[in-house]
Formats: structure tokens, sequence, C-alpha cells
């Protein structure tokens, strides 16, 4: 027998049972070790949950709040042309407890006959040349047509940060096609309405703003003679002091118009890196006036994929050494079952040889032994 083989196998067939171990240990850990994202996925869903209904309830809290402090505004006599240092007074309030509104402006009905003296008010408040105007779309600005009545923009005070704020002053807010509908329902329903982004770019001030409009009354006249507040809101502007505290840099928030149906959001505030693509966001609706709004919260893709390796590694770590613990138990196992066959073949040919040896041993002695019995025993006999 060979005494490099074991039970008429190659010593090399004895190798390859660790080998094998080894390469199933590597296929199992491959397998299962991608199965330890399902906690992380779970963890994730969790704190991007929580995390979104923190930041739903602080948008749905504060708008709530805006608007009913700006119904302390629109109280009688506020839409006088007289009253402006009060509603000035009120407007600088509301803008220092709501600095997430850019502005807040003056919707008032004007007769024909009073266009003359208000663009001149106008023009004094403003420092420069104003008419009443249409809204056109462009950077050109068109005299509003001659009408009975003119609902105009007839203050506006914004934060410092914004500017004078003069972009929509003398504005016929009739003229603009997507505030139509807001302001009929608004007069028409007596409850706030908003409208889509706006850009407006006038009087030598740019703004890209949407509108709450709020209604109200004076003492004394119709309904159907209702002024309106406007809530000026940049939406970026607004969401990033909105969430001022509570935005955290592993999600990217977004804010989309559900009623205009946009693909693009309103507002983003981003995260520190891009967010990841494989995971979907979490998502939620906000009202804010007539609007509906979604929200939605993505994680960044960096953090994700740090909490999957944290998660990941482990798993490696723990299948690479139960995998080479179990191929160096079998490499140890079948060098020992190889030793003790050497051992046993070299024993079993020791022995073999010692009884031939005795064979011969006897064969030898049985040789001599015949004969000198023969000449002991005589010729004769």
């Amino acid at each position: 027998m060979d005494p490099q083989s074991t039970s008429g196998r190659p010593a090399y067939l004895w190798w390859l049972l660790p080998v094998l171990v080894l390469a199933g240990g590597l296929l199992l850990t491959t397998l299962i070790a991608p199965r330890s994202q399902a906690p992380v996925q779970a963890l994730t869903q969790d704190l991007s949950r929580a995390h979104h209904d923190q930041l739903s309830r602080a948008l749905v809290e504060r708008a709530a709040d805006v608007l009913i402090a700006a119904r302390s505004i629109t109280s009688p006599g506020t839409a006088a042309s007289t009253d402006t240092d009060a509603f000035k007074r009120q407007a600088v309030s509301l803008l220092g407890e709501f600095p997430e509104v850019a502005g807040v402006e003056l919707l008032t009905l004007v007769s024909h006959d009073q266009r003359a003296m208000v663009e001149r008010q106008l023009s004094e408040q403003a420092g420069q040349f104003i008419r009443f105007a249409r809204w056109t779309g462009t950077r050109d600005t068109e005299p509003a047509e001659p009408a009975d009545r003119y609902l105009v923009i007839r203050q506006g005070v914004f934060q410092p940060e914004t500017g004078p704020g003069v972009s929509g002053l003398g504005l016929v807010a009739t003229s603009v096609p997507h505030w139509r509908d807001a302001l009929r329902r608004a007069r028409r329903e007596n409850r706030p309405t908003a409208t889509t982004v706006t850009e407006l770019q006038r009087n030598g001030g740019e703004q890209r703003a949407l509108r709450v409009f709020i209604p109200f009354q004076d003492e004394g006249k119709p309904e159907e003679d209702r002024h309106l507040l406007a809530l000026v809101i940049r939406p970026d502007h607004w969401l990033e002091r909105q969430l001022d505290g509570l935005h955290d840099t592993r999600w990217q928030v977004e804010v989309h118009d559900i009623s205009q149906h946009a693909r693009q959001p309103l507002a983003t505030l981003p995260s520190a890196t891009p967010p990841a693509t494989d995971t979907p966001a979490t998502r939620s609706t906000l009202t804010l006036a007539n609007r509906q709004w979604m929200l939605s919260t993505r994680p960044a893709d960096a953090w994700l994929g740090s909490l999957r390796q944290q998660a990941l590694w482990p798993a490696w770590l723990v299948g690479l050494a139960v995998t080479l613990m179990a191929a160096s138990l079998t490499a140890w196992a079948c060098w020992q079952l190889m030793a003790h066959k050497r051992l046993l073949y070299r024993r079993t040919r020791r022995a073999r040889r010692l009884g031939q040896q005795l064979d011969n041993t006897r064969v030898e002695k049985t040789s001599c032994t015949t004969p000198c019995r023969r000449a002991t025993a005589g010729p004769g006999t």
C-alpha cells in the first residue's frame, strides 16, 4: 500500500475536504450576510418615520399659528388707506413673530374715480412712479385697463432680507390668471386660499413667491366688498425657517404642491449627501389654506450606506471566522486521520515483515531439523 494514501484514496483527496468546507462557508456567508440588512432597513424606516412626523407636526402647527395671527390684522378699519401706519405696525409684529413669512400685503378695492389718488399715494409710499398695472408674465409692465373697480395691492411690508417689496404695489390682483380662482374663492367662501408660485418683476424689484389670501371686510360694507390680506411666502425660505433647528441633514426634505400636480418640488432642504435612490421616501400630506402639499423625506445615501456597513461587516466577520474555524478543524481532523492511517500502515507493514521473518525462521528450522532426525535414526530405521 502507498504510504501517502489512506484507505486506497490519494492523500490530496483528503485535503480537498477542508477546501470544500472553506468554499461552502464562504458561499453561506455570501448568502446570509445580506440578510443583516433587514434590521437596518426596519431601523431606517422607523427613524425616517419618527423624524418625518416631527417635521410634519411642526409645519402643520406653525401654519395654523400664522393664519390665526394674520387674522388679528384683518380687523375693521385695517383696509382704510388712512390707516397705513397701523397696518405696518401689525405687519412688522407678525413678521417678527413668524420669520418664515416673507411679507404681508394688503389688497383693497379701489373705484375708478379713486385710481389717480391711489396711484399718487403708492408713488409717494414707494418713492417712485407707480401706476395700476396688470400682470403680463414678463419684465415689462402694462397699465391696467380702465374698470369700474380694481382689486389692487395697496400696501406691503416685507422681511429686511427680502427687500422693500415694491414689486407688487399697484398690481391689479385679478390680472394674474393663476390668482383669480384663489381670489374668487376667498371672497365668496370667506376663508383663506393659496396660490401657486408666481414671479413678479416690477418697480425695480423681483419676487418669486406664493400668496395666501385671507378675506375680511370693513364694518358697514357688503360682503362683495371684501378686502384681502396676502401672506407672501417664498417656499425655500419658508421651509428653511419653519424647520430651523429641526431639520437633520441625514434626510432630504421636499415639499410638492399636490394641487398643482407639479413634478418639481416647491421647496427643498438638502441632505448632507445626495439622497438614497433605492429607499422609498416617507410621505404625508399638509394643508395650507385650500391647497394640498406633500411632505417627503428621504435618507442620505452616505448615512444609509454607513448603517448598512455597520451591520454587514460584523456578519461577514462572524461568517469568515466560523468558516476559517470549521476549515481549520476539518484540516486538523484530516491530518490526524492521515497520521493515524500512516502509523497503522507502518505498524501493519512491520507486523507483516516480522511475520514473514518468523515464517522464514520456522521454515529454516524445519529444514534443519528434518536431516538431523534422519541422521539420528540411522540406515536401518
